[in-house]
């Protein structure tokens, strides 16, 4: 480093060169980007630049002033630009901790002291429903929820009982309060998630309530959960099964309720049905009853026949928009022919191809499947090779089921009259198995167990097939009577002005009906 002002008596030239050789300590390179930091600004800016002296790490600019405008200035050696600090990124943190609701995540093993508490806490001298209460609050204290994760577990806790959300008349802690109680007691004042009062002899000899994992978990997944949740993937459904299991198992776990382990390993074994037959019944009730039984409803009578809207004038101009509605008779004639060729007798094509199939019976029925079948080498080899390659995409090959009459245990009885016909007709009297014929690409999202509400039809040559679709359920539904308690407000007592209005308002209609 020189400083100028030992240089006054210097030659102009001689000072020029010693300032030059004292600053230049960069390469020629950085001597470039410098100037081309300068000319990127703007007309004011260079300006300045050329006046003063730079000190930018990457070397001088080119000084052409007179040494009178640096009097009293000293250049110093550039200095290294400090590398950029990293900036924390706060906005992540937590974000990779687990949840608890990972596919194999398992509970951390308990230390001595935790092991303890628990002894005390999940005591079997301890009421269910003191244990059960527990259990929900450090379960919930240990597991991520977000919010789709949270509905579907208050939903569950609701439809099995459980009141979820902040107890009634319950307000803030007192210091009183919060000095008299421990931690345990202080956490069950303060819970969100607890047994109603009606509830709490549960378990007991003498309550009007059971406990029942197996039976909730069948009705909750069987029923809520399909018309609650728009679980419109494999992968959706599977996670919020996977919610309801987390949960069973950590009642295993921490030997919550030991005395309803059976219970619960009976719930899980639902949970794991559900993982696979959920997906499949969504994906059926918006299939079925497909191309061949729409095509017999359209040609002999049924939900199909004159849906067809492609033969109107006003939906010349809408088709090319939202398409027809129903299918022309055309197409289904051809349809039901292939199903024929496929499946029928000789004695069947005959009647059909004279037009004088016709008819005799239809009801609604519910029906479980017992055996699903495809199509052989045969079968198949007929519909590539003899079926007409017009229509190829409704030639769909045909398979079959086999099913069984079902009663849904949620439906009144079938109230049948003096002659022993009712509602059922023919078919609703049959006690054997039956034979439906269904598309391969919907045999898919069929299995054993499987159980269908619809109208089922039968012609006269013995032919069953079905349409309307009202309902399609998994092998494990089973209503419960919880089902009737959603909605359920606890009845409060009337005023006594109000119900003396009430009963003033009704005395002239009493006295009517006793004169």
């Amino acid at each position: 480093m020189i400083p100028i002002s030992s240089l006054l008596n210097e030659d102009l030239s001689s000072l020029q060169n010693t300032a030059q050789q004292a600053l230049t300590t960069t390469s020629g390179d950085a001597h470039v980007n410098t100037q081309t930091d300068v000319e990127m600004t703007s007309g004011s800016a260079s300006t300045t630049a050329e006046q003063q002296p730079s000190t930018h790490a990457d070397g001088p600019s080119q000084y052409e002033e007179d040494d009178a405008d640096h009097e009293g200035e000293t250049f110093s050696a550039p200095r290294a630009e400090a590398a950029p600090k990293k900036k924390k990124n706060k906005g992540r943190k937590g974000k990779n901790k687990p949840t608890g609701f990972e596919e194999y995540y398992v509970d951390a093993p308990l230390t001595p002291e935790e092991s303890k508490e628990e002894e005390d806490l999940y005591n079997p001298s301890r009421t269910f429903v003191e244990r059960i209460e527990t259990c929900i609050q450090r379960y919930k204290a240990k597991r991520k929820f977000d919010s789709e994760r949270k509905d579907i577990f208050d939903k569950w806790m609701a439809y099995g009982g459980i009141i979820t959300g902040p107890k009634a008349f319950g307000g803030g802690l007192d210091t009183n309060t919060l000095e008299s109680n421990d931690a345990e007691g202080i956490a069950t004042l303060t819970a969100t998630d607890y047994v109603g009062g009606d509830k709490y002899r549960v378990g007991k000899e003498g309550s009007a309530f059971v406990v029942d994992f197996e039976g909730v978990a069948k009705a909750f997944l069987a029923s809520r959960v399909p018309l609650n949740f728009d679980l419109h993937t494999l992968k959706m459904n599977q996670a919020c099964v996977a919610i309801i299991r987390n949960f069973l198992n950590y009642l295993i776990y921490h030997n919550v309720c030991p005395e309803y382990n059976e219970q619960i390993y009976a719930a899980r074994h639902v949970c794991d049905r559900a993982d696979k037959e959920l997906f499949a019944v969504k994906e059926a009730s918006s299939r079925l009853p497909g191309p061949f039984n729409a095509a017999c409803s359209t040609l002999f009578g049924g939900y199909y026949k004159h849906l067809y809207s492609g033969d109107q004038e006003w939906a010349e101009e809408l088709g090319e928009i939202c398409g027809s509605i129903g299918m022309s008779n055309k197409l289904a004639t051809r349809i039901v022919q292939a199903g024929f060729g496929a499946y029928g007798s000789m004695k069947l094509c005959v009647a059909a191809n004279a037009k004088k199939l016709e008819l005799i019976a239809s009801t609604p029925l519910g029906f479980e499947i017992t055996e699903v079948i495809y199509a052989d080498n045969d079968t198949r080899k007929y519909y590539q090779e003899d079926v007409p390659k017009t229509f190829s995409r409704a030639f769909q090959v045909l398979g079959k089921i086999k099913a069984k009459p079902w009663v849904n245990p949620d439906e009144p009885e079938d109230d049948r009259s003096d002659d022993g016909e009712g509602s059922g007709g023919v078919i609703g009297q049959l006690g054997y198995e039956f034979e439906l014929w269904i598309e391969e690409d919907l045999l898919e999202y069929c299995f054993v167990g499987m159980k269908i509400e619809a109208e089922v039809k039968q012609l006269n040559h013995g032919v069953l097939y079905f349409d309307s679709v009202s309902a399609v359920r998994p092998s494990f539904f089973q209503p419960i009577a919880n089902d009737m308690m959603i909605g359920w407000v606890e009845p409060t007592e009337m005023k006594q002005s109000e119900a003396e209005r009430i009963e003033r308002e009704n005395e002239p209609a009493m006295e009517m009906d006793e004169g």
